[in-house]
């Protein structure tokens, strides 16, 4: 297990690794990160949830054509888009409301539902791109971290529009 959480560290560290002068490492708190965030939409680039009880990793992204993340004061609106098997066929949305928990402008947590929170870890910005781990309790209660790295977009995508209400 600690052969998966090294790699799975080093993964996120690699998901981040772009070009820089600064030799900062990642952290949590970034006081920017409510204004940068807010009513804007991230077309999520790598989504993996690592599940520590059962040592298995999902790679969310082979499940879903495209997944963007949209911000809009406290509400963070999951959007999973799936296109149907024919080109120019129908695209499926699912929808997650979930809720970020920003404090002092900086990105503190998202709570997956009314009672389980997931703490950020570790949060970087550069540019566009966003990436961070979060970590806490699933539904069944098994422990999970999500490494999630997003390009912010200039306008919002149609499932996104659908889902949070801010126009396009």
């Amino acid at each position: 297990m600690k052969t998966t959480l090294q790699y799975l560290g080093m993964a996120l560290a690699g998901m981040l690794a772009l070009p820089s002068c600064s030799n900062d490492l990642p952290v949590a708190y970034d006081a920017g990160a409510q204004d940068f965030m807010d009513q804007s939409s991230f077309l999520v680039e790598a989504y993996d949830v690592y599940n520590h009880d059962r040592s298995s990793t999902l790679d969310l992204m082979q499940q879903y054509d495209s997944i963007y993340m949209t911000f809009d004061g406290a509400n963070l609106y999951l959007t999973r888009v799936s296109n149907g098997p024919a080109s120019g066929s129908q695209s499926y949305y699912q929808f997650d409301t979930l809720s970020a928990d920003f404090s002092g402008g900086a990105f503190l947590g998202i709570w997956m539902d009314a009672h389980s929170k997931h703490d950020i870890e570790g949060f970087e910005r550069r540019d566009n791109v966003v990436g961070f781990e979060c970590y806490g309790r699933n539904a069944d209660g098994n422990t999970e971290s999500r490494f999630v790295r997003m390009q912010k977009l200039d306008k919002h995508p149609k499932g996104a529009q659908i889902v949070s209400g801010l126009p396009g």
